[in-house]
């Protein structure tokens, strides 16, 4: 750190030119970052409306899957009364063939 100090102390002083260019440069160096600065807002702001977007969507597709359990809950429910009422149908179906094909038997033989 001695040595640092020690050239800032021997420096020479700039010529008008030379200290108008360091300024001129110093000048841009601060537009730069303050560009860089700005583009940073404009991506962090990008970024969280993003984030709040994708929360919104994450919140609607767990609310459709919510709704889509529930319609598989209530299709399963309509499939169980339905197998129901066929296997009731076929019950009723044999018992209607089979007697008839006793009726038939005495009418016939």
């Amino acid at each position: 750190m001695a040595s640092s100090s020690s050239n800032v102390k021997n420096r020479k002083p700039l010529s008008g030119t030379d200290a108008a260019k360091a300024t001129e440069n110093k000048r841009n160096r601060v537009k730069g970052l303050n560009s860089e600065l700005s583009n940073v807002k404009q991506q962090l702001e990008i970024t969280k409306n993003d984030n709040k977007n994708l929360l919104e969507l994450k919140e609607q597709l767990e609310q459709r899957l919510e709704d889509c359990k529930k319609s598989k809950e209530q299709i399963e429910q309509h499939l169980e009364a339905y197998k129901k009422r066929v296997e009731e149908t076929l019950y009723l179906k044999d018992l209607i063939i089979s007697g008839l094909a006793r009726k038939l038997q005495s009418h016939c033989c």
